[in-house]
C-alpha cells in the first residue's frame, strides 16, 4: 500500500514538473506577432509577449484616443462558471490592487471580454529577466547584489501585506534599461491565512521551489525566502545550489530528504567569474565566508532555520556590504573581532605600536576610572532632573497641587525632551520608564512614540543596553498593536544587540528583554519553544534576587510574579497551576502586588474554562475583575478584557441574563488604548452574547472583529457563520465556514461549541 501511494505521488510530481517545463519552454519574452490584433476594453492588442499555464500576455496600446499608453493585457484561460476559477480571478485582481510598490507591476484595469474571458490590464515593463540582464551586461557581483536588494524590497512589501508570491524565479523578475527591477506574476500568489500564517500553493517552478512546496505543503514567508536564496545563488556564482537541479531526480530528492547545497565557492567556474568581471580566485573568495553563510541560511531545508522575515535577509546583506558581523554566522568573539579589525585595518595599523606600549594595566585602570566618573555624573544629572520634575508640580513653577498621575506622566515625557536634551543616555533611561506608564495612561500608540524617542536617544548616547531594551519594548508594543512583522523584526534586532554587546547589557535589562521577547512570541505566533526557554530563564533570574534588594529598578517580588504568570501562560494549563499558586501566595493581602494577583487569577480562570469547568472558573474570574476595577478602573482595556471573558464563562455556566448584562457593559464606550486587549474584549463579549442567545447584540460585534487583527478575526467570522446559518442565509454564511471549522476545534465543549457544530452540520 505504501509503495503504491509513493508511486502515485512520484508520478504526480513528475507530471507536474514536465508540464511546468513545457510551459517554461513556451514562455519567451521575445515579441511574437499575433495573427489578428483584438480589442479588450479600450486597449488594442498588438502582439503576444508571453504565455503561461493560466493564459497569455499581450502588449497593447490604448485605442480610445484619450491619451497614449502602453500596457500588458493578460487574458486568463479560466472558466469563470466554476467557482474555484472565479475566486482565483477575483483573488489575483485583489492581490494586484493591494500592491503599490515601485518594484511591483501595477494593476491598471480588469474585467471580462465580450466573449466572457477574464482579463487584467497591467503596467507594461520593457525589460529582461534578471539573470539575462546581469549576464548580458557582465555585471560585477556588487551591482548584482544591488539589483537583488530591489527584489527583496518588493517581496518584503508583499509579505507585509500578508501576500506570499509562491513562484519567484528570474523570469518573473524583469529589469528595465534604467536598472529598475519589476516583480511580475502575482497570479501565483495567495493571501496568508489569518491564523496559521500559511497559504496553499498553486503554480510552481520546481527548480526554484522550496522542499515544502514540492511536497504540496502549505507555504509561509520562508518559502519565498528559499526561492530568493536559489536566485541569489545563481546570480553570484553562475551555478546551481543543488547539483543537477534541473533533473527530476534531484527535485524529488530535494523534496523528500535534506540535501546540503553546494558550497558557493565550489560552484564557481572560470566562465562565471569572467562574466562577473573577476578572476576565478577573486569570485571564489567573495562568495566564501559571510555570503556563503547567508546563502546557506536562506536555503535551509527546514523552514524554521531560514530567515523568517525578508527584512532579516536584507539586513544581513547590508551588514556584509558594510563589513559588519552578519547574523547568519555564529557570533563568536574571534569572528566579531576579525570583522572589527578588517573594518578599521588602517587605523588599527597606525596605532598598534602605541596601544601595546601603554600596557594592559594602565588601559584597564583608565577605563574603570572613566566608567565610574560617568556613572556618578549620570546619577547626579538624573537626581537633578527628578528634583526639578517634582518641583514643576508646584504652582510657582507653572504646575498645580492636584495634578493627576496621567498629567504627571505627560509632563515627565515633555520635560525629559527639554531638560535631558544633552544627556541622551539619561533621557533614554527615563523615557523607558515613562513609556511603560503611558501604555496605561495614553495607550499603545503614544507609548510607542515615547519608546521610539528613547531608542533614538540610546543610539545617540551609544548605550547598547538601553538600545536593546528600547527595541524589546517597541517589539512588544508592536505585537500588542497587531503589527506582528514589525514586532518580530524589532525583537530580532534587540536579540542581535544583546548577543553583540553581552558585557554592556545590565542583568535587569536582559530580564526585561526575555519577558518582552516571550510575550511577543505569545501574541504573534512565534517560536513557542524558544519563548518558553526565555520565560524559564527570566523566572530563574527573578528567583535569584533577594526580595529586599535595592539594585533593580523594579521591586524583586513584582519581577518574580510577572515572570511566573508569563511562564504559566506559555507552559499551558496542564503545568500552569503550581506557578499560579506561587504567585497567589505571594500576592495575598499585598496591595503592591494587586496587579499580578489579577493577572494570576485571570490565568487560572482561563485554564478552567479551557477544561470546560465553567462553574469553577467563575470565582477566580470574578475576583480578577474586582481587582482590575479597583486597580485600573472600569474603562481600562485590560479590565474590559477580564470583564468580557467573565461574561462568556457566565453564559456557558447557564447564567444567561447576567452574562448578557456583563457582556454589554464590558464593551460600552471602549477606548482601545491597548489594541490586543480591546479586540479580545470585543471577541469575548460576542461569544458571551451568542452563547446566551442574544444574537441581535452579538452580530454587530461579530462584524467588527471579523475585520480586526488576525488573532480574533476568526472568532468574528465564526459568529457571522453561526448567525447567518441559523437565519437560513447559507450564501452569506459560506465565506465564513472555514473559519468556523478551525475555531470549533480550539474551544472547550460547551454551549457555544455546540452551536458552531450544529451550524456546520446544517450548512
Amino acid at each position: 500500500m505504501g509503495d503504491t501511494v509513493l508511486l502515485a505521488d512520484v508520478s504526480s510530481l513528475l507530471e507536474a514538473y514536465e508540464q511546468q517545463e513545457q510551459l517554461n519552454r513556451q514562455a519567451d519574452w521575445e515579441p511574437v506577432v499575433t495573427a489578428a490584433p483584438r480589442r479588450v476594453g479600450v486597449y488594442e492588442l498588438d502582439r503576444l509577449i508571453g504565455k503561461g499555464g493560466m493564459g497569455a500576455v499581450y502588449l497593447a496600446h490604448r485605442g480610445d484616443g484619450q491619451f497614449e499608453q502602453q500596457a500588458a493585457v493578460k487574458l486568463l484561460a479560466l472558466p469563470l462558471e466554476i467557482d474555484a476559477f472565479r475566486r482565483r480571478f477575483q483573488q489575483e485582481r485583489q492581490i494586484l490592487a493591494t500592491l503599490d510598490h515601485p518594484n511591483i507591476t501595477r494593476l491598471i484595469d480588469g474585467g471580462l471580454t465580450p466573449q466572457g474571458d477574464p482579463y487584467l490590464v497591467m503596467e507594461y515593463v520593457a525589460g529582461q529577466p534578471l539573470d539575462r540582464y546581469c549576464d548580458q551586461r557582465r555585471l560585477p557581483v556588487s551591482e548584482r547584489l544591488a539589483l537583488f536588494r530591489q527584489v527583496l524590497s518588493a517581496v518584503d512589501y508583499a509579505h507585509r501585506h500578508l501576500i506570499v508570491h509562491g513562484d519567484l524565479k528570474p523570469s518573473n523578475i524583469l529589469v528595465t534599461e534604467e536598472g529598475a527591477v519589476k516583480l511580475l506574476d502575482f497570479g501565483t500568489s495567495r493571501f496568508l491565512d489569518e491564523e496559521t500564517k500559511t497559504v496553499t500553493a498553486a503554480a510552481l517552478t520546481p527548480k526554484y521551489a522550496s522542499p515544502e512546496q514540492l511536497r504540496g505543503e502549505p507555504l509561509t514567508m520562508a518559502s519565498d525566502v528559499f526561492s530568493l536564496g536559489m536566485i541569489l545563488y545563481e546570480l553570484l556564482t553562475g551555478g546551481s545550489a543543488f547539483r543537477a537541479s534541473g533533473s527530476f531526480l534531484s527535485v524529488f530528492k530535494r523534496a523528500l530528504q535534506e540535501m546540503n547545497p553546494t558550497e558557493p565557492a565550489a560552484a564557481v567556474t572560470d566562465d562565471a567569474a569572467a562574466q562577473r568581471r573577476a578572476s576565478l580566485s577573486e569570485l571564489q573568495q567573495f562568495v566564501r565566508g559571510d555570503l556563503s553563510s547567508i546563502l546557506l541560511k536562506a536555503l535551509s531545508y527546514d523552514p524554521s532555520r531560514r530567515y523568517q522575515l525578508i527584512a532579516e535577509f536584507e539586513a544581513d546583506l547590508e551588514y556584509h556590504r558594510l563589513g559588519r558581523p552578519v547574523l547568519a554566522r555564529r557570533q563568536t568573539s574571534l569572528y566579531r573581532t576579525g570583522k572589527f579589525v578588517r573594518r578599521h585595518r588602517a587605523a588599527l595599523g597606525t596605532v598598534a605600536a602605541v596601544v601595546v606600549s601603554l600596557g594592559a594595566a594602565v588601559s584597564y585602570a583608565y577605563r574603570e576610572q572613566r566608567s565610574a566618573l560617568e556613572e556618578g555624573r549620570r546619577a547626579k544629572v538624573m537626581n537633578t532632573f527628578l528634583m526639578r520634575l517634582f518641583q514643576s508640580i508646584n504652582p510657582a513653577y507653572g504646575g498645580r497641587w492636584n495634578m493627576t498621575p496621567v498629567e504627571l506622566v505627560d509632563r515627565a515625557a515633555t520635560q525629559a525632551d527639554k531638560m535631558l536634551a544633552n544627556e541622551p543616555s539619561s533621557r533614554a533611561q527615563f523615557l523607558l520608564g515613562v513609556g511603560g506608564d503611558m501604555i496605561f495612561t495614553r495607550g499603545v500608540s503614544e507609548a510607542l512614540t515615547v519608546f521610539k524617542k528613547g531608542l533614538e536617544a540610546a543610539r545617540q548616547g551609544g548605550d547598547a543596553g538601553l538600545e536593546g531594551e528600547s527595541l524589546a519594548f517597541i517589539g512588544y508594543l508592536q505585537a500588542a498593536a497587531n503589527d506582528c512583522p514589525a514586532a518580530l523584526k524589532s525583537m530580532h534586532e534587540a536579540e542581535a544587540i544583546r548577543l553583540r554587546y553581552q558585557g554592556k547589557v545590565a542583568p535587569e535589562w536582559r530580564f526585561s528583554n526575555l519577558l518582552n521577547e516571550a510575550d511577543t512570541a505569545l501574541l504573534c505566533g512565534g517560536d513557542l519553544r524558544a519563548a518558553r526557554e526565555k520565560s524559564a530563564e527570566a523566572v530563574a533570574f527573578a528567583r535569584r534576587i533577594p526580595d529586599d534588594s535595592l539594585e533593580e529598578g523594579t521591586p524583586p517580588r513584582i519581577m518574580k510574579a510577572v515572570a511566573l504568570v508569563q511562564a504559566a501562560q506559555l507552559q499551558g494549563c496542564d503545568r500552569a497551576q503550581p506557578l499560579l499558586d506561587e504567585v497567589l501566595a505571594m500576592t495575598h493581602n499585598d496591595s503592591d502586588m494587586a496587579g499580578q494577583e489579577a493577572n494570576a487569577l485571570f490565568s487560572e480562570g482561563t485554564c478552567l474554562v479551557a477544561r470546560g469547568q465553567w462553574a469553577d472558573a467563575l470565582p477566580p474570574l470574578e475576583r480578577a475583575v474586582d481587582v482590575a476595577l479597583r486597580l485600573w478602573g472600569e474603562t481600562n482595556d485590560i479590565t474590559r478584557e477580564f470583564h468580557a471573558f467573565h461574561a462568556y464563562a457566565l453564559a456557558e455556566a447557564g447564567q444567561s441574563d447576567r452574562a448578557i448584562h456583563e457582556a454589554l457593559a464590558s464593551v460600552v464606550n471602549l477606548e482601545c488604548h491597548i489594541p490586543y486587549s480591546c479586540d479580545a474584549a470585543l471577541a469575548f463579549a460576542m461569544e458571551a452574547l451568542m452563547t446566551a442567545g442574544d444574537q441581535g447584540h452579538a452580530l454587530p460585534l461579530a462584524r467588527q472583529i471579523a475585520d480586526a487583527n488576525m488573532g480574533v478575526s476568526v472568532i468574528g467570522k465564526t459568529g457571522l457563520f453561526v448567525a447567518y446559518t441559523e437565519s437560513n442565509q447559507s450564501v452569506a454564511a459560506r465565506p465564513y465556514r472555514s473559519a468556523a471549522e478551525r475555531f470549533a476545534t480550539r474551544i472547550a465543549r460547551g454551549k457555544w461549541r455546540s452551536r458552531i457544530e450544529r451550524a456546520l452540520r446544517n450548512d
